[in-house]
């Protein structure tokens, strides 16, 4: 089982956020038994088959495409997410300047891989 909501339940802020965003998309997920909702968040069991499907056909059809076509899902998460930081980066360069958008992107960097950062 995979938790929906590992490393949220830290931050009540986060979590009440977290389920201000996806929480329709979650009902409509748990309504349709593709995941349930536990004391520790939402789980779903990614070894039956027919979820995975399921939950990878409710992604934009693009996203479908490119993933099916490609790499997978997980590298094509990646790489949208990949192009919009650059983007963002980008921006910051042109609006903030050098110096304050090399450091935030070394935070953001930081944690992405897990060492914490703002």
């Amino acid at each position: 089982m995979l938790s929906l909501r590992s490393g949220l339940t830290s931050s009540l802020c986060i979590t009440q956020r977290f389920e201000g965003l996806y929480g329709a998309a979650l009902e409509g997920l748990t309504g349709e038994g593709i995941i349930r909702e536990t004391d520790e968040g939402y789980e779903w069991d990614a070894g039956i088959k027919e979820s995975r499907e399921r939950l990878f056909g409710k992604l934009p059809l693009r996203v479908r495409e490119i993933a099916g076509e490609e790499r997978g899902i997980g590298k094509t998460l990646e790489g949208i997410v990949w192009q919009a930081s650059l983007k963002q980066t980008a921006k910051g360069i042109v609006t903030a300047g050098v110096g304050k958008s090399v450091s935030y992107a070394m935070e953001k960097l930081k944690k992405g891989r897990g060492g914490g950062g703002k």
